[in-house]
């Protein structure tokens, strides 16, 4: 009995092509949205503390551009390659038992706080790097912001 031909490389050779020619069928961009939520499982498990793997890095583990990326998964699941990120860590998070550290800013832990139940709008300014936010889960979860000087 013959071994059976590994065409991987061939696959993935096709897949690059239609990538940089924007003919990618639903069945091969569905295969890259598996690759992206492989390597956001990977990313999310692999850290000690949640933080926001960037458009730019996700791509480039996928070899794909950041905009062709962003527009393929706008046209499957209408949210931009940053806003799936982000929504995959609040489902970590969220999934998450026991202490949970999100290291962010402005443009994530507000969202973050917000989707653990947190009713009072959180702001952060852009130059403001000395706050902790503690979120203590249960039936109607508050928040705890210290500050330090």
């Amino acid at each position: 009995m013959s071994p059976v031909p590994d065409n991987s490389a061939a696959d993935y050779a096709e897949q690059l092509s239609a990538l940089m020619d924007g003919e990618l069928p639903d069945a091969e961009a569905r295969f890259l949205l598996r690759r992206l939520e492989t390597a956001l499982d990977t990313h999310f498990a692999s850290n000690d503390e949640l933080s926001l793997p960037t458009v730019h890095s996700v791509a480039a583990q996928l070899n794909v551009s950041p905009s062709y990326l962003s527009d393929m998964l706008r046209s499957l699941t209408g949210q931009s390659a940053q806003q799936h990120i982000h929504s995959r860590l609040i489902e970590t998070v969220k999934a998450a038992t026991g202490n949970v550290l999100v290291v962010g800013h402005s443009n994530t832990l507000p969202g973050v706080i917000k989707a653990l139940g947190i009713t009072e709008p959180v702001s952060i300014a852009e130059e403001d790097y000395d706050n902790l936010f503690v979120v203590i889960r249960g039936e109607k979860p508050s928040l705890l912001r210290l500050h330090y000087r």
